[in-house]
């Protein structure tokens, strides 16, 4: 399920805290032609707008008042130049904590990070900091810097750009993304917290990340090695990107297309008669060679020659389709998309 941490996995609502007084309001509007039209939706939701920033396909909107107890939200509107019906992702953050200066990411409008909503996500208090992607919240304790969210949204909106459909699915079934703080353990994270009875796994000590299941439909990453910190025992590969390689696969594929499962594992049978992947961490299961190959898929992994086993000296797409075609294959028609990890943003 996770990745190798043995020594040899709408409309975007957000409801403001009892936040009184002027805020921000961050909207994506790719779609709207005027700043005109945007602010009607803005009015017509009675808040008070104040002055509209445009920067790039963003509109920061600072608003006058703000009702302290409702919830503030964009509905579906309509283009008035095509009638097509659009939804606007929002993300409302306090105007004392705005972090709206920062401009927009290259992935298309990540949002921003606004404090936890009082309702709608059902989140344990633990949690202090929300970004809602595509319908996915990412979460946190409130030491999370912003950069690990963008790192986290990067991840989510490259792997998925061309798979609306896996994307839904997980939306459908509740996925959660929350990332560890330096100082976090895994049980810490109260999804996991019932993980400190299994008296057969440390997984304080296994796991910086783990991946979403039905039973659990949370998956994790860590601070330190979204942002590739010097401090991080991974440095040069994403966890994250493995674990939710492996959400992908339980929440999305497996319900979308059945008859996957079947396909990955005779090529993972295939694979482990041609003695591909020997003393390496793919060849553990189909699961953990799904995962190896979809972060090799995506230049997330590091290399070794000869195998340490863990890995061996694939870690680029265009080696992944030389060694083993048939996972590669697999994971192309998957995801079907040019984006590549990286660190730096």
């Amino acid at each position: 399920m996770n990745k190798k941490f043995l020594p040899v996995a709408v409309i975007i609502f957000i409801a403001v805290s009892t936040v009184v007084g002027p805020i921000s309001v961050v909207i994506n509007h790719s779609s709207a032609k005027t700043v005109d039209e945007v602010q009607k939706v803005i009015i017509d939701s009675n808040i008070e707008v104040s002055s509209v920033l445009q920067k790039q396909e963003v509109l920061i909107v600072t608003t006058s008042n703000t009702p302290a107890e409702d919830p503030i939200y964009i509905p579906e509107w309509t283009d008035l130049n095509n009638s097509e019906t659009r939804t606007i992702d929002l993300l409302v953050v306090s105007q004392e904590e705005s972090r709206l200066e920062r401009e927009p990411d290259t992935i298309e409008t990540w949002g921003c990070i606004t404090t936890v909503p009082s309702a709608g996500l059902g989140l344990n208090s633990f949690y202090k900091k929300v970004c809602v992607v595509k319908g996915i919240p990412i979460i946190s304790a409130a030491a999370v810097p912003d950069a690990a969210f963008i790192q986290v949204t990067a991840i989510i909106k490259g792997m998925l750009a061309a798979r609306p459909d896996i994307l839904d699915q997980l939306v459908i079934h509740n996925i959660k993304v929350a990332i560890l703080g330096t100082s976090d353990t895994t049980t810490d994270l109260p999804e996991y917290s019932f993980l400190k009875n299994d008296s057969q796994t440390d997984w304080d000590a296994r796991a910086r990340g783990l991946g979403a299941t039905i039973a659990v439909p949370l998956a994790s990453g860590a601070e330190e090695n979204l942002l590739c910190l010097v401090t991080d025992p991974y440095k040069g590969e994403s966890i994250f990107l493995h674990e939710f390689a492996h959400s992908i696969m339980g929440l999305g594929i497996a319900f979308l297309d059945p008859s996957f499962t079947i396909r990955l594992e005779t090529a993972y049978n295939s694979a482990i008669q041609k003695g591909l992947w020997k003393d390496t961490y793919a060849a553990t299961n189909q699961e953990e060679y799904w995962a190896e190959g979809v972060q090799g898929f995506f230049d997330a992994n590091l290399s070794a020659s000869p195998a340490d086993g863990i890995h061996n000296f694939v870690d680029t797409r265009e080696e992944l389709e030389n060694y083993d075609p048939m996972l590669y294959s697999l994971i192309e028609e998957t995801f079907s998309t040019e984006w590549r990890w990286k660190c730096d943003l």
